[in-house]
């Protein structure tokens, strides 16, 4: 039995939850080098915010955390950078960007992983660190396919958004619009609550092993209570992307991930994206690992049904994080339009308002730099996104061990980088 599943880490601003329910800490440098350390579980939950007075989601490439109340002074580096075009890094930089990841494998105990940098869908950096199975001591490529986590929330509600653009659904509809035997408690929920997180459900228990049917994990759901009316509050759900993929189904009639494969993985040319599965040969398959005490242990298996819905189910390489890149450079596949509202932060009723677009973590500077992207952790993956728009600049990092800190890493790639160019 699990809590949201499909994002081991839900954001609230600067305090994250992992998904068993349990709550963990964070020593990190804050400004002036002062180490800072919480437990949250010694904080209620009333006080997880996704912004505080005066506190950006993202600064210099790093997360807010505990304790931070106001953002540092911004780099000069960062302010700076005007980039235009840029065909590779220099080696200086290569060098320092592989101590750093091998130091933070290291460190964090991580078997494998695979970073990518992209200018405007161009490969500055696409490498395999360590293993992607460490059983058959096959190596990490650009090839290698890591499950995506939360990352996949993404491409769900792209794959909404183009049915919006067809004329099929309605952003503005209520719910019971498309599920019109949901309950009663559901009557004021919009479909683009469920795209940002304002839809006020509270995800439930949902058994990992047990193949579900549609219908059964509809009603299922419908148990689950609300914890704010809809529209007036955030809250992450990953039982709110499941439904959407429910909804894509319901009204194509298809699964989710054919929709997806034929709307915009082959558009885009990600020709290796695919939706997970354990029975069918995926070839340059990683797998997913999590450390019990000083032991190495294999991912916990989970029915095919709960491993291919919305919320985030889904097999990328850096090939195909390239390629995706492209797309959201151009703004294509969708309409500018519709890029301009998914990428919109959420203003909910009372004025809040949230670092979350349409299945975008939307995070801001303050130099007026957007950072788009998400992060996603899923059966011993933990994977990471940061898209600088005024940069064209891309940082993805995939890793196959559970409970890897990825900001960490991302933090100190992103700094170096823009550092140095």
């Amino acid at each position: 039995m699990c809590l949201n599943r499909k994002g081991s880490i839900k954001r609230y601003g600067f305090l994250e939850e992992k998904n068993n329910g349990e709550r963990r800490g964070f020593q990190d440098s804050g400004p002036g080098g002062i180490r800072i350390f919480a437990h949250l579980h010694s904080l209620e939950r009333s006080a997880r915010q996704p912004y505080a007075a005066g506190v950006r989601a993202l600064v210099d490439g790093r997360a807010l955390k505990v304790g931070w109340l106001k953002p540092w002074p911004l780099k000069e580096y960062f302010r700076n950078v005007q980039i235009e075009k840029l065909n590779v890094l220099d080696e200086k930089i290569r060098f320092d960007i592989d101590e750093i990841i091998n130091a933070q494998m290291d460190f964090q105990r991580v078997p494998g992983l695979a970073l990518g940098i992209f200018h405007n869908g161009e490969p500055l950096l696409k490498k395999g660190y360590g293993n992607s199975n460490i059983e058959l001591g096959v190596n990490v490529s650009p090839q290698t396919l890591f499950q995506s986590g939360s990352i996949g929330k993404i491409f769900t509600a792209a794959c909404i958004l183009l049915l919006v653009e067809d004329g099929v659904l309605n952003l503005d509809a209520k719910i019971t619009t498309y599920f019109p035997d949901a309950p009663d408690t559901w009557r004021n929920i919009e479909l683009r609550s469920f795209l940002n997180h304002t839809s006020g459900l509270e995800d439930g228990e949902l058994d990992l092993q047990h193949e579900y049917t549609d219908t059964e994990l509809l009603q299922r759901m419908y148990t689950w209570p609300m914890k704010f009316e809809a529209g007036t509050g955030w809250e992450y759900s990953n039982g709110g992307y499941e439904i959407l993929g429910v909804l894509i189904k319901l009204k194509t009639g298809e699964h989710f991930g054919k929709f997806l494969k034929k709307r915009i993985f082959e558009p885009a040319g990600m020709s290796t994206a695919r939706v997970i599965s354990d029975r069918d040969i995926i070839f340059n398959r990683a797998a997913g690992y999590e450390w019990l005490g000083d032991e190495l242990k294999n991912q916990n298996w989970v029915s095919q049904y709960l491993n291919s819905t919305g919320d985030g189910a889904l097999y990328l390489s850096l090939n195909d994080y390239q390629a995706w890149d492209k797309v959201v450079s151009e703004r294509s596949i969708l309409k500018p339009e519709t890029w301009a509202v998914a990428l919109q932060p959420t203003k909910a009723q009372g004025g809040a308002i949230y670092p979350y677009g349409l299945g975008w973590e939307i995070y801001d500077v303050p130099s007026g730099c957007a950072v788009i992207g998400h992060d996603g952790a899923w059966q011993g993956f933990v994977t990471g996104l940061r898209r600088y728009e005024s940069h064209g600049l891309t940082f993805v990092v995939l890793t196959n061990a559970a409970d890897t800190d990825v900001d960490m890493i991302l933090e100190k790639l992103i700094e170096r980088v823009l550092r140095g160019i």
